[in-house]
């Protein structure tokens, strides 16, 4: 966890032998989720978060060997969406914040990473089929009929508001774009560079900013204006490390 210009930054996990990845917080900034390696999802109490001396207590696994991940919280802070191959293929789910009811969304297989509407009573979520990433909705509670949006779109993430919703494109090059909900309307394309990937796209609390994840051998965490205006902020860059999917708190 670091300010939002890379400074203060703190570490939250170490277990040492296993990789901690996926983080996200919620909306009320007291707790964060994480996906850890082995297909764990795991959920904390966040202490201090919003000083330069935050920390966690009380992490819980919730998830076991089912190769769960994507974990992402609802805007009430009650209930978690993830992805789960429990069942026997990538499947959307939602369980409440202390692991209990676990509930299967989707039923088509192929599906992940998912995220809540603004008033949780939708999800957006990734599902793979025809050679292509596409963005599905449905209802939260998994009733209805999943609804198609876009094609050629990955990790689609909803704006705070819900008007809008960030993906990157599926291609030789990886491009983070935001478009209206519908999926078709007043399309923007964030990130330009050639030859280099976009990836893991997700809205500042105010919906003004996109941070992501930037690179090929190597990877950086950047921010930009949701709009295209002005130019990518780099976060965290070099130092022998990779820089991966970034959340705001």
């Amino acid at each position: 966890i670091s300010d939002e210009n890379g400074s203060n930054a703190v570490n939250l996990t170490n277990d040492g032998s296993k990789v901690d990845t996926y983080p996200c917080f919620n909306k009320q900034k007291t707790k964060i989720s994480w996906t850890r390696a082995g297909g764990e999802i795991w959920i904390a109490t966040l202490v201090n978060g919003t000083t330069a001396t935050p920390s966690i207590t009380g992490a819980t696994k919730l998830t076991g060997s089912d190769n769960g991940k994507y974990s992402r919280f609802n805007n009430a802070g009650t209930k978690l969406t993830f992805t789960s191959n429990r069942d026997g293929a990538n499947e959307i789910y939602t369980m409440n914040i202390d692991g209990s009811s676990p509930t299967r969304i989707t039923t088509s297989g192929a599906n992940k990473v998912s995220c809540y509407s603004f008033n949780d009573s939708t999800l957006i979520f990734q599902k793979t089929g025809g050679g292509d990433e596409k963005a599905y909705t449905k209802a939260s509670n998994g009733s209805g009929s999943e609804s198609l949006l876009t094609a050629s779109c990955l990790e689609p993430m909803y704006s705070p508001d819900g008007t809008r919703f960030v993906y990157r494109t599926n291609g030789s090059t990886s491009r983070v774009t935001a478009v209206d909900a519908n999926g078709s309307t007043n399309s923007v394309t964030i990130t330009t560079e050639d030859f280099d990937h976009s990836i893991r796209p997700v809205y500042s609390p105010d919906g003004t900013k996109v941070m992501f994840s930037h690179g090929n051998a190597t990877w950086d965490l950047r921010t930009r204006l949701a709009d295209h205006t002005g130019s990518e902020t780099t976060v965290f860059s070099g130092g022998g490390f990779n820089y991966f999917c970034g959340d705001w708190g």
